[in-house]
């Protein structure tokens, strides 16, 4: 017998695929904490909890629980199968709401039946008695239980019925023939159980009081309830104990059953699959739509025009373009551009310093156009439920509050990550102020041609005489000053607006990548990065449901 402190017994290499599944039903409850059930996945973990637990015990031993009503006889085919009067051995059956148990084999026993929770007092271990026969050895390894009535008045029996059923490896459920129809057993146990029909037996006892051919129209009536619980495929033998039917069957079953050595990685089996698939339920199974490139890119845009960027960026090309055209405006129609109207000036704005190529302060926009709330709202809620459309319920609803839950602030903070974005258009280029030299150049040059001539041409008419009048080509070089100065101004002005144009789009192509930018930084923070969060809880879920159901 192994000492309390000693090392239990190693499952055997089928208990690695058990232990698969148990680490996946265990990763799903990680990752559905908070969006499922508490209680539900309280439940699932107290299942990988006790299935660990179970695979720590000894695989040599199969756990068999026979349980049953009042009267069903359960008892005497618990002594019958264990060949003992307990009573003639200092044992009688229990008035509370303990179980009895009877062990073929103690090694490893001791822990399990700790395990089980049955007192001393309450355990007999057949091996080793003198009276051990050849079927004995061949139940080496059995550990049988005889549990209390199931439908007792006692709360402790209920109590101690529903933990032990959790526990055994096997169930076997003894019915009486007054009582095998009965809602209690069905309802509470046989229905819930559906999914654990690998390690269930069903026993039709007190077969001797069936009137004589009633026996299979019994056992069919029998297979048709268990039909209807999702057990059809649960073994169902007739015993009595009085007349000693069956009860061979009974034990060869038995015996096949703790030959196998798998019924304890079965029923952990059972138990994480039938977890997994209510939590399934709950949750779905779908693999999520992805938050591609594409949708990215759709909720970016959304937000973007929310935001009014698009209106803000056509603002500021029509203001950078205005501005270059007045820095490299004609001299003479120069005055005229100052009386078009600046389109930032449209936009809340604040005054800065003078601008350099002209006397128009500089102005930026104080805070961009209001985002609409309702627009990127409407954004989130349509990419959210493009993600979730086969989630279930719990994670839609976990997803969407993710997304949605710090609108108000995302709001707040994209109008003033907006506003106070680096706006290049509407900065004055360099150049322009070259180019504006080069007009005042060529407008002095255009004014000194003029004067020059004029004054030839007064000193000619009322002096008599004429002035030095230079001379290029035969081309008189006042003349040729006059008017290259203004034709030079005027296709100076002409190349300028092109080079203005081409100038501001570039500048409003820059501004609206830096105010994308802005945009997707807030984005992400505030929406991206919650929803990926949630996808990426759900995937796990996912994955681990899949593992938990050996998928």
């Amino acid at each position: 017998m192994r000492a309390p402190g000693d090392q239990p017994d190693r499952a055997p290499a089928a208990a690695s695929d058990t232990t698969l599944r148990l680490d996946g039903l265990s990763k799903a409850v990680e990752a559905a904490r908070g969006r499922v059930d508490d209680a539900l996945l309280d439940e699932a973990a107290e299942v990988v909890r006790r299935g660990r637990r179970r695979l720590g015990l000894s695989s040599e031993h199969t756990i068999v629980a026979l349980a049953g009503a009042t009267g069903s006889g359960k008892s005497s085919l618990f002594n019958a199968l264990c060949d003992l009067d307990l009573a003639a051995v200092g044992f009688k059956r229990p008035t509370t709401s303990w179980a009895l148990a009877c062990t073929w084999g103690s090694e490893g026993a001791t822990e399990i039946l700790a395990w089980l929770g049955i007192p001393e007092r309450q355990q007999v271990n057949r091996t080793g008695l003198l009276d051990e026969t050849a079927v004995d050895r061949d139940l080496h390894g059995l550990v049988l239980l005889d549990l209390p009535d199931h439908d007792s008045t006692e709360v402790s029996h209920h109590l101690e019925v529903g933990r032990l059923v959790e526990l055994a490896d096997v169930l076997v459920w003894v019915l009486d023939p007054q009582k095998y129809a009965d809602a209690a057993i069905h309802d509470r146990y046989l229905r819930p159980l559906s999914s654990h029909a690998e390690v269930m037996l069903v026993v039709l006892n007190h077969i001797d009081e069936i009137p004589a051919g009633g026996v299979e129209s019994c056992l069919f009536d029998v297979r048709r309830l268990l039909e209807l619980d999702g057990l059809g495929a649960v073994p169902v033998l007739a015993t009595s104990v009085t007349e000693g039917d069956g009860i061979q069957e009974l034990r060869a079953t038995l015996v096949t059953k703790v030959a196998a050595k798998t019924f304890a990685l079965e029923r952990v089996d059972a138990d994480v699959a039938a977890m997994a698939r209510r939590i399934q339920e709950g949750t779905g199974s779908a693999q999520p739509a992805d938050l591609g490139a594409d949708v990215h890119k759709r909720l970016l845009d959304a937000c973007a025009d929310s935001a009014g960027v698009p209106v803000l960026v056509q603002a500021l090309e029509s203001t950078a373009l205005i501005r270059a055209r007045r820095a490299t405006a004609w001299s003479l129609t120069a005055p005229l551009a100052r009386f078009r109207s600046d389109p930032m000036s449209r936009l809340p704005d604040v005054d800065g310093p003078a601008d350099e190529i002209g006397d128009t302060p500089t102005t930026r926009p104080a805070s961009a156009p209001a985002v609409q709330r309702v627009g990127v709202d409407a954004a989130v809620r349509k990419v959210v439920d493009e993600i979730t459309s086969d989630m279930g319920e719990p994670w839609k609803r976990s997803v969407r509050d993710a997304a949605t839950g710090r609108l108000d602030a995302f709001v707040r903070s994209l109008e003033a990550a907006v506003s106070r974005a680096d706006l290049s258009g509407v900065q004055a280029h360099g150049g322009w102020s070259a180019v504006r030299l080069l007009q005042w150049a060529l407008l002095t040059t255009a004014v000194v041609g003029g004067i020059w001539s004029l004054a030839i041409v007064a000193t000619d008419a009322f002096a008599g005489e004429r002035i030095l009048e230079p001379e290029i080509g035969g081309i008189s070089l006042p003349l040729i000053l006059l008017c290259s100065g203004l034709a030079l101004g005027f296709l100076t002005a002409m190349l300028g607006r092109l080079a203005a144009r081409s100038w501001a789009r570039r500048k409003a192509a820059n501004d609206d990548r830096r105010l994308r930018a802005v945009v997707a930084t807030k984005t992400d923070e505030f929406v991206v990065s919650p929803l990926k969060a949630e996808i990426d809880a759900y995937s796990r879920c996912r994955d681990g449901l899949r593992a938990a159901l050996g998928r």
